[in-house]
């Protein structure tokens, strides 16, 4: 009897470690890594966060940074990120992040972003996600499993002869990529109001921020002159009258920028009503000078 419970038992094992291997090799994967592994106090590591999905196509990642308290973030890197579309963009201060990738990703490793760490204090652990969570890309949106790889990193005491490892800084003289505002109003939105979407990538630094500002008048003025305020998209205008430009400007990490314009709607209308206008008139040009040929080749008429 205890042979065949024995048997049983390791049955049963073998079909829960065969489910359990296939999970996770259909698992998409956050692997870390930390170049270098080793560090001394003042000392500057890259921290890689990569996502892999073989097996499906995924479109939306989250989750929360792990960052142990010997380490402090001095940059986050997400130019080159297969995200292209941040809900929450991880920053210095927070370690919470998510996004979306249009269209869906399937493959070998992809870069998420890195960070720029420095050693403070002597100290040994992992570096890992937390709450992280994959999206299928199959139109509802279910959650993939999902399988994190920490990396492990040791910062020892510093030298004080030796001066301390610095990354180099990234060089960026390019602009963001170019992108438009849509105007959009929906129930349950934003309280109703009228709001602008806007979205855009920077792959050398990646996007700092984006700024709004609204003009009301004829002409749109420099920016330089226009007040400035830090936003997200969506962003709710103020001038629900849509009377007003809304200009977007998008900085990245290096300083460059890009500004995009949103006309007043009533603008939009004149030029809208100004085209038709032209093409009126030149209908009617042509037609008239096409009608004055035809009387000029028409034979004469023969009275009796």
């Amino acid at each position: 009897m205890n042979l065949v419970k024995t048997i049983m038992v390791a049955r049963w094992g073998a079909v829960v470690g065969a489910v359990f291997a296939a999970s996770v090799v259909s698992a998409a994967t956050i692997t870390v890594e930390v170049t270098p592994p080793s560090l001394r106090v003042g000392d500057q590591a890259i921290v890689s966060f990569q996502l892999e999905s073989t097996q499906e196509e995924v479109n939306a990642v989250a989750g929360t940074v792990v960052i142990p308290p010997f380490l402090a973030v001095r940059e986050v890197r997400d130019g080159g990120s297969v995200m292209n579309f941040w809900i929450r963009r991880l920053t210095t201060d927070g370690s919470a992040f998510s996004g979306v990738i249009p269209g869906g990703f399937q493959g070998e490793r992809a870069e998420l972003f890195s960070l720029v760490v420095e050693g403070v204090i002597e100290g040994r652990g992992d570096l890992g996600v937390n709450d992280g969570q994959v999206l299928r890309n199959d139109g509802s949106g279910t959650v993939a499993p999902l399988v994190v790889r920490p990396a492990s990193v040791t910062v020892a005491h510093a030298v004080p002869a030796v001066a301390p490892a610095v990354v180099p800084v990234v060089p960026d003289a390019t602009p963001p990529e170019p992108f438009a505002l849509q105007l959009g109003r929906a129930p349950g939105v934003l309280d109703g109001r009228w709001f602008v979407v806007f979205a855009t990538q920077d792959k050398d630094s990646g996007i700092a921020r984006y700024e709004v500002a609204e003009w009301r008048g004829s002409r749109l003025p420099p920016a330089k002159q226009l007040t400035w305020r830090l936003a997200e998209s969506p962003y709710p205008i103020s001038d629900q009258a849509r009377r007003s430009y809304v200009v977007v400007r998008a900085t990245d990490r290096a300083g460059n920028t890009w500004v995009s314009v949103l006309p007043p709607v009533a603008a939009m209308k004149y030029k809208f009503w100004l085209i038709w206008a032209i093409l009126a008139v030149g209908i009617v040009a042509i037609a008239l000078i096409a009608w004055r040929r035809s009387r000029r080749s028409a034979p004469p008429s023969v009275h009796g």
